[in-house]
C-alpha cells in the first residue's frame, strides 16, 4: 500500500481568489473609429482602412482616393501604420507604443492624430468600467446564503492582465481578485 501525504495546505492564501476574464476587441470596431478620424486628420477622404496584426504588431491601413500631399501610397492608395499594442503599467489601459508609418507614409505626415482618436475611443482608461463591474459583483458575493450561512465577499482589484493580437480580433485578458468568506451564524 502506498502512504498518505502529510496533512497540508492546499490554500495559501485561504478566501483570497482570482480569475481571468477573456475580453474580445474585433479589429472592426477599431476600423470604424479609425476612419472618420483619419478623414479628418488628414484633411482628405479615408475609402477604407484595415486592421490586423503582423509580427506582433497592429498594422493599420488607410486607403485614400488622394492620398495626402508627400505620401507613397500603393497604386490604389493604400499607406500603412504600425504600433504595438500593450497595457500600460497601471494595468488600466492599453497603449500603442513606437508608432510610425510602415509604408508609404512620410515622416512630414503626423499621424498622431489618428492613434490618439483609437486611443481615446477604444483603449482609453478602462479602470471606471472595472469598477463599475466590481461594484456589480461585491452585491452578488455579498449575501445571504440560507440555513444561517453567509458569503461575505469583495473584489479588490481587476487590471488588463495582458493583451493577445489574434488573427481576427484582439483579446484582453482581465485579472480580477478579491476576498470570499463564508460565515455561519446560528
Amino acid at each position: 500500500p502506498t502512504p498518505l501525504p502529510q496533512p497540508g495546505s492546499d490554500v495559501a492564501d485561504p478566501g483570497h481568489f482570482e480569475f481571468l476574464v477573456p475580453l474580445t476587441l474585433s479589429y472592426q470596431v477599431l476600423r470604424e473609429v479609425i476612419q472618420p478620424a483619419a478623414s479628418q486628420a488628414f484633411n482628405t477622404n479615408v475609402k477604407d482602412v484595415d486592421v490586423y496584426q503582423s509580427n506582433g504588431k497592429l498594422v493599420i491601413g488607410l486607403q485614400f482616393d488622394t492620398p495626402p500631399a508627400g505620401a507613397d501610397a500603393t497604386s490604389n492608395g493604400w499607406i500603412y501604420l504600425t504600433a504595438e499594442l500593450k497595457r500600460d503599467a497601471a494595468g488600466n489601459a492599453l497603449t500603442l507604443d513606437g508608432a510610425q508609418g510602415a509604408s508609404g507614409v512620410p515622416s512630414t505626415l503626423d499621424i498622431s492624430k489618428v492613434l490618439d482618436a483609437a486611443r481615446q475611443k477604444v483603449l482609453s482608461d478602462y479602470k471606471p468600467q472595472f469598477e463599475a463591474v466590481l461594484q456589480q459583483a461585491d452585491a452578488k458575493l455579498t449575501r445571504d446564503l440560507g440555513n444561517g450561512f453567509r458569503s461575505q465577499g469583495k473584489f479588490t482589484s481587476a487590471g488588463v492582465d495582458k493583451v493577445l493580437l489574434l488573427e481576427d480580433s484582439i483579446e484582453i485578458v482581465v485579472r480580477a481578485a478579491g476576498t470570499l468568506r463564508v460565515v455561519y451564524t446560528p
